[in-house]
């Protein structure tokens, strides 16, 4: 326990591997009685700390050509750091079938390092001590406001000339070089295509993504 006459404490801890993604800090401070002022003795906080290991990301770039023609081949890379046999994936959709439903590109690394939840419960007697002091419960929030905004995008009116672009390559493996290669074959098609890949090798993962 730390006690101090200043109105702020500081302390220092060490963080490792195993605190990865994230830590949480608790403190209970306690003041003592004097007069009589409002007997607010005891106080609790919460904060999170994000912990976060380099070697958990993977460098990742695309390379293709920004403009190209319909109904031809396209060859794309994927760079990633100096390393063999790490696992790669591409998607290559139009942009206008993700703008329907405000599609982000994936983030593998932000899914599972994402921050987790303080899964536990505090107790205490303060309420029982001073029942006269209350605390009140607000709600509210803009769930009635929320609408998708892809309705505003969609065309009521059907297209049949136009085949949509929506193309997978598999899983691709990087040589030596951290390279790996895909070869599109483009349809008839106008428009604006997103190239979105991502990429892992045991607890690293990486994301990238580039108009065409």
């Amino acid at each position: 326990m730390l006690e101090t006459d200043k109105k702020s404490a500081e302390f220092t801890f060490t963080l490792n591997d195993g605190h990865v993604p994230n830590v949480y800090v608790s403190a209970t401070l306690f003041r003592p009685m004097s007069g009589g002022d409002m007997p607010l003795t005891v106080a609790h906080g919460f904060a999170p700390v994000m912990v976060e290991k380099k070697s958990s990301r993977l460098p990742l770039e695309i390379v293709a050509a920004e403009k190209t023609r319909s109904r031809s081949k396209q060859k794309i890379t994927v760079r990633s750091r100096p390393e063999s046999d790490i696992e790669v994936t591409l998607a290559v959709v139009d942009e206008g079938i993700l703008q329907l439903k405000n599609y982000q590109s994936p983030d593998p690394h932000g899914h599972f390092y994402q921050k987790r939840a303080l899964e536990v419960e505090s107790y205490d007697l303060y309420a029982y001590l001073f029942p006269e002091l209350s605390t009140k419960k607000s709600s509210g929030g803009d769930a009635e406001n929320f609408k998708e905004g892809g309705d505003k995008r969609a065309n009521p009116l059907a297209n049949g000339r136009v085949k949509l672009l929506s193309v997978w390559s598999g899983i691709l493996k990087t040589n030596s070089k951290g390279e790996a290669t895909y070869e599109l074959d483009v349809p008839q098609f106008n428009g604006e295509v997103r190239i979105m890949a991502v990429a892992y090798k045991g607890s690293a993962f990486g994301a990238a993504s580039k108009s065409m």
